[in-house]
């Protein structure tokens, strides 16, 4: 009898680790091959097969997998990778039966599962169920969808995204957009049931609900909102039409746009302990015509914008004001986002740390942040002068460093030589701002080498600093931020001749105005410019006459003649 109990106990040992895989075994990559629902090659084929830690893959010819039979099941851990939400879709036919498309958990293990690269469409789960999109629910779940789009789904809760736990369960969102989903009753967006949402970098816009939660129905949960969109939801009721949270749920916004939503647009009912359940820092909140931004015992950390009155508010809030937003846009970034029109009162009055006290780092589109002086909300305005005046700063270091060698005639000679092997035609493609700092070093150190050690110290800032620092700062900040640009060494005795072609963006009334104001300077300091003067009337003869080429060459006549001048 003893031997037949060790028997069987050996046999089902083996038997669980033949289930389990061997020890150590690598995780291993699978390429689905096929978008058809069942069969070698196809999505529902690799997740049968697939063993805990293992990457499931699509090959590049495969952009949309049609599922008929059934929703997809991921009970262990796993990577499900595709190419781009704009390049692979997974959805279920339209003639098929309701059902959603994902179900992720386990009755009796965690389970930890990466959604990331495709879109999931379609799912339609009955008027009384959970997770049009995706259900989550298990013994202890953790989903993470990255770089995504759940868009078109619907269900009674959760159109899109449906979670909660037998245990513990955490849902983390970034760079995804959440969208055009519906519920019957709550959540058109997203359903959570005590568990933990993350919401990074992301848009949950355009999603109904029958009751309340038009974008998000929280019951128990704790969701947590940074650099993310909550727009243009919809709720039947008046109840959250961006969110709705109840059962002591605790949310959070940090540098989070929240527009035109329906009715409250964030409702989160009391707590049992009538302790504060909603916080917010570095966030936007505009409501519609005839709604209410936030309704919730709420804290403020500061810096938020609220287009009528809110609870809490600190002396660093702004309330009762229009943030000045821009319509939801593809402005940069994998997902839409509002844009700050001019004059928005959100700009520059943000701060650039979170409710943690961590550095906001970027925007929501993955945009760099100042280190103070940060926009409210999930867009940071750039500031478009920015690269150009990096680009000169530090240049009066740079000439010095640049001219030093003038010292000597060996130095003079040495330069020359240098210069003499520089092909400056390539400059032209540089002309755009990111090219500035090439432009600016190379053109000042050309004009230094030119220049005679008798020349006063006056002339020389006039030919250098002038004409770099000042008139072409003006011209690569105006908005002709195309400009083409060409030096040219037109002989040994160092003269410079410069051309900005009309064709490729250049205008010469920029080449007349640097010339107009070297005259000046060169007057200024006891620098003979009558013949410099003569050579600009007769550049402006030829301009008047629509001679281009005669104009430029006399500006640079008139130029040149300041720098041979002693």
């Amino acid at each position: 009898m003893r031997n037949e109990c060790t028997s069987r106990w050996m046999i089902g040992a083996v038997l669980m680790a033949a289930v389990a895989g061997p020890p150590g075994a690598a995780a291993a990559d699978i390429t689905v091959t096929s978008g058809k629902d069942g069969g070698p090659g196809t999505l529902r084929q690799a997740l049968a097969g697939a063993q805990p830690g293992d990457r499931i893959l699509f090959a590049g010819d495969v952009n949309e997998v049609k599922l008929t039979t059934g929703e997809l099941v991921v009970d262990k851990d796993l990577t499900i990778a595709g190419p781009g939400a704009s390049r692979l879709r997974i959805l279920r036919d339209s003639q098929a039966p309701e059902f959603g498309i994902f179900h992720v958990g386990s009755p009796n293990r965690s389970v930890d599962v990466l959604l990331s690269g495709f879109a999931i469409t379609g799912g339609s789960g009955p008027a009384n169920g959970y997770g049009g999109g995706i259900v989550a629910y298990g013994q202890s779940v953790h989903l993470t969808i990255r770089d995504g789009e759940v868009v078109g789904n619907q269900a009674g809760l959760g159109g899109a995204i449906a979670v909660w736990s037998a245990g513990q369960t955490t849902l983390e969102v970034s760079n995804t957009t959440i969208a055009g989903n519906s519920a019957s009753y709550g959540g058109g967006g997203i359903y959570a049931v005590f568990a933990r949402v993350d919401i990074t970098a992301s848009t949950i816009s355009g999603n109904t609900a029958g009751y309340q939660g038009g974008g998000i129905e929280s019951e128990g949960s704790t969701l947590a909102f940074h650099t993310a969109t909550i727009s243009n939801n919809h709720a039947g009721h008046a109840w959250g039409g961006g969110v709705h949270a109840v059962n002591d749920s605790w949310v959070s916004f940090d540098a989070t746009t929240v527009a035109a939503n329906s009715g409250i647009a964030v409702f989160v009912e009391g707590t049992y302990s009538g302790t504060s359940n909603v916080q917010y820092r570095n966030s936007i909140f505009q409501a519609t015509p005839d709604g209410q931004t936030v309704a919730a015992y709420a804290v403020s950390l500061g810096h938020n914008l609220f287009s009528d009155r809110a609870d809490g508010a600190t002396d660093t809030d702004l309330t009762g004001m229009d943030p000045r937003l821009g319509p939801l846009s593809s402005n940069g970034g994998p997902t839409r986002t509002h844009a700050l029109l001019d004059g928005s009162p959100a700009i520059d009055t943000g701060d650039c740390t979170d409710s943690a006290g961590h550095p906001m780092a970027m925007d929501q589109r993955g945009r760099s942040r100042p280190a103070d002086g940060c926009d409210m909300g999930a867009f940071e305005v750039a500031d478009e002068h920015e690269p150009v005046l990096k680009a000169v700063a530090g240049l009066g270091e740079r000439l010095d460093a640049a001219v030093a060698p003038l010292a000597t005639a060996a130095g003079v000679k040495a330069i020359q030589d240098t210069l003499s092997g520089l092909s400056l035609s390539g400059l032209a493609s540089q002309a755009s701002v990111d090219g500035v700092r090439g432009v600016v070093d190379q053109e000042n150190v050309l004009l230094s080498a030119r220049l005679d050690d008798k020349v006063s110290s006056r002339a020389s800032q006039l030919s250098v600093d002038t004409r770099a620092s000042q008139a072409s700062l003006d011209l690569w900040r105006s908005e002709e931020a195309r400009l083409a640009i060409e030096r040219q060494l037109v002989d040994g005795a160092g003269l410079v001749s410069f051309v900005l072609p009309a064709a490729q963006g250049g205008r010469i009334e920029t080449v007349r105005q640097v010339v107009a104001e070297a005259i000046g300077l060169g007057d200024a300091a006891g620098v003979d410019v009558k013949t410099a003067r003569a050579l600009l009337d007769r550049g402006d003869a030829r301009l008047k006459e629509g001679k281009y080429v005669g104009a430029w060459g006399a500006y640079a006549e008139a130029y040149q003649s300041l720098v041979r001048r002693r």
